[in-house]
């Protein structure tokens, strides 16, 4: 299938969620082949990082504001997602109610 016809999702990863030992780049690779095999294109990985101002979440949410004809985020595991994160996206319900996350199932993973 042509990227041309594939819905766009966004990856968001929280460098801090990651699996103990589990390098970034092993995450980003996760996200990219869950994309490729259920069907979307994947744009923009947005990774916040410890210790990192602004928040690579904050920018995810922009990015969804401007109305990027994105079709949802997609990410490692759902401990990505903080609580903060989840409230933030509840307290803007109306900005977002075409926003679908997907969790790329862990059952992915390379060995």
């Amino acid at each position: 299938m042509s990227d041309r016809f594939r819905p766009l999702v966004f990856g968001y990863i929280c460098e801090g969620a990651l699996d103990e030992g589990e390098p970034l780049t092993s995450a980003e690779t996760r996200l990219e082949h869950f994309a490729r095999s259920e069907g979307f294109t994947l744009g923009t990985i947005f990774i916040d990082r410890r210790h990192a101002v602004p928040s690579a979440f904050d920018a995810l949410m922009q990015q969804f504001r401007r109305g990027d004809e994105a079709w949802g985020i997609v990410i490692p595991d759902i401990g990505h997602l903080s609580d903060a994160n989840r409230r933030a996206m509840s307290a803007s319900q109306e900005d977002y109610t075409s926003l679908t996350v997907l969790v790329a199932n862990a059952s992915l993973r390379s060995p």
